[in-house]
């Protein structure tokens, strides 16, 4: 029984978010693009699918694919942040959200640091629609948000998006965080650190952007708003950007099958925290 649900929401996955519904396959790309182990330890699994929405400053906006090709001018600006799940015990709990870049200055000469190009604590959802729970902010965040900028004489940059569960709010950064040095990072330093908090590492993503890809593999959002997503190949396990597309592929996710995908994980026991 466990095999056929299986089977039933990788045959759906074309239908809806690409990669991002199906945390396996999140897992394999997070794996090939060896985010982990650089950045998230060689024992994570993923628990659900997050959701990293991008708005440029035409109001477009960009749902991440794991592995997804990005440009400067469409992650400009901080992202939005959601769960998919239909598990309503995600109501009211606090997240840690960060974004690394582990490629700096370039993925040969990283030195094994990292940036640091977002930090925030307290991203609660107070309610879902659809199996989306988007997450607000209700503290100010820890570190203003950088957007990528990698040189243009370096190849594609790794960005990766953690979502930590909190044991509770008010989280207090350990007395030697300085937000404006965001060089020399380690996101698993700062969280092992942090007195009277406990953080579990539920979901992660990545994308990849270079100063040298104006185009980038997502396409914008259809007109009404619902969300669409190019079908990106995964990374490759030497670190470089997936193929992607132009965006000709992109799919509109059907709310009757997001919400049948999330159900069908939920009863695999993929979405349990």
């Amino acid at each position: 029984m466990l095999g056929s649900l299986s089977a039933l929401a990788l045959a759906l996955l074309p239908l809806a978010y690409a990669q991002d519904i199906d945390t396996n396959a999140v897992l394999s790309s997070l794996k090939s693009s060896k985010v982990i182990p650089d950045v998230i330890p060689a024992n994570f699994t993923p628990r659900f699918p997050i959701e990293v929405v991008f708005t440029d400053k035409n109001n477009s906006r960009f749902p991440v694919t794991a592995g997804a090709n990005l440009t400067i001018e469409q992650t400009v600006s901080l992202p939005s942040f959601a769960i998919l799940s239909n598990l309503t015990q995600i109501i009211g709990k606090p997240y840690l959200m960060a974004i690394i870049d582990p490629d700096a200055p370039t993925p040969a000469k990283n030195n094994g640091s990292q940036t640091l190009q977002f930090l925030g604590t307290d991203y609660i959802s107070n309610n879902n629609t659809n199996g989306e729970f988007i997450l607000f902010n209700q503290s100010k965040d820890l570190s203003d948000y950088v957007a990528p900028s990698p040189a243009a004489s370096s190849p594609p940059h790794r960005f990766v998006v953690l979502c930590y569960l909190q044991n509770s709010t008010g989280v207090e950064a350990p007395s030697n965080f300085n937000a404006s040095n965001s060089s020399n990072f380690n996101i698993s330093t700062f969280i092992n650190t942090v007195e009277g908090n406990n953080f579990t590492l539920l979901g992660a993503t990545f994308f990849f952007v270079s100063a040298n890809d104006t185009t980038g593999s997502v396409a914008p959002n259809s007109s009404d708003g619902g969300p669409v997503a190019t079908a990106t190949s995964p990374a490759s396990a030497s670190g470089s950007a997936g193929a992607g597309g132009n965006g000709s592929g992109a799919v509109k996710l059907s709310t009757a099958v997001a919400w049948s995908i999330v159900a069908v994980l939920t009863a695999t026991g993929a979405l349990l925290l």
